[in-house]
């Protein structure tokens, strides 16, 4: 790991590696073709990694401090596939361990490349395996490793402070958030994130969120049906971004008001939201998700005076 890899092949996988994160970061889906290997190209079509790009990754630029914050070298002496995960890392307790997918190949790479964005910070891990002596990318995986600044670990642990203090329902939503951005893939499982996932799998959820995250929620005797949850960092703050589902659509005014009901009624019960987030924004989505409308609430301030129209894409957990 990382200074324990001989300097001139630390050197040359970590430049492929950056290579390979900038063509993603800047959407040269072309270039991030040329250094894929021949699986990762049948898996994933040129029109699929375009709009990818396109819509997932681009859209958050520009990208600040692109750098390798790890490489991790495997060598395989011997077996055949498939091959159970090596952990990688100084010690199962090193925040940096990782669970890494690994092929019966003498030799091969995983490289994480971190990244900046204006409200979020990013990782992009790079899994290289040779391939007709060169080294190609068998996978490249897109994640968000914090939100305001806010790790999965400090995420948790404000979690953690809220159940203490009995606010629930934020100690749930700050869990969904620190998970969103625990993971790194299927081909990279940090060591911590068991506890995680354990911690998160025991949840009790309050009774106002017994319908589920995306379900039924029942707040002063009224129900609301949400189709999607997620935390966004804006400026150094969390905001709470709901997506409601409407089941039939009549006018602005008329959703605009649907909207301003479900916080107002969400906050009569749980004024304490304002403890974990500086807004909340739901989403009302038209039944045929084509489009909906979005009402901004700021604690300290009230509602936005005008609503937003909202596209068809929900919110992104990351």
């Amino acid at each position: 790991m990382d200074e324990e890899i001989a300097a001139p092949d630390r050197s040359s996988v970590d430049t492929l590696a950056l290579a390979i994160a900038r063509n993603m970061l800047s959407g040269n889906g072309d270039a991030l073709r040329e250094q894929m290997s021949a699986a990762a190209r049948s898996a994933a079509a040129p029109s699929a990694l375009a709009e990818y790009l396109r819509l997932a990754v681009v859209p958050l630029a520009p990208y600040q401090n692109v750098h390798v914050a790890h490489t991790y070298q495997i060598d395989v002496t011997g077996g055949r596939n498939p091959l159970p995960k090596m952990t990688c890392g100084r010690s199962l307790a090193d925040p940096d361990a990782v669970a890494l997918s690994m092929l019966a190949n003498p030799r091969q790479f995983h490289v994480e490349v971190t990244a900046h964005t204006i409200n979020n910070d990013w990782s992009i891990f790079i899994w290289l395996i040779p391939e007709d002596g060169v080294l190609k990318a068998l996978s490249v995986q897109f994640d968000a490793t914090a939100i305001s600044g806010r790790t999965s670990a400090a995420l948790r642990a404000l979690a953690i402070e809220q159940a203490a203090r009995g606010h629930h329902v934020n100690a749930v939503l700050l869990y969904r958030a620190a998970e969103s951005i625990a993971g790194r893939g299927p081909n990279a499982i940090p060591v911590w994130k068991q506890d995680l996932d354990k911690e998160v799998r025991g949840l009790q959820m309050p009774p106002e969120l017994s319908g589920g995250l995306e379900g039924t929620w029942r707040f002063a005797n009224q129900t609301f049906s949400a189709s999607d949850v997620g935390v966004l960092g804006v400026g150094g703050d969390l905001n709470l971004v709901i997506v409601r589902r409407t089941d039939r659509w009549t006018d602005d005014r008329t959703v605009d008001a649907d909207n301003r009901s479900f916080v107002t009624t969400i906050l009569k019960d749980h004024p304490a939201l304002a403890d974990s987030f500086a807004s909340i924004l739901v989403r009302a989505m038209k039944p045929d998700g084509s489009g909906g409308l979005a009402t901004g609430y700021e604690f300290g301030k009230g509602f936005l005076q005008h609503p937003a129209r909202s596209s068809a894409t929900v919110v992104q957990r990351r």
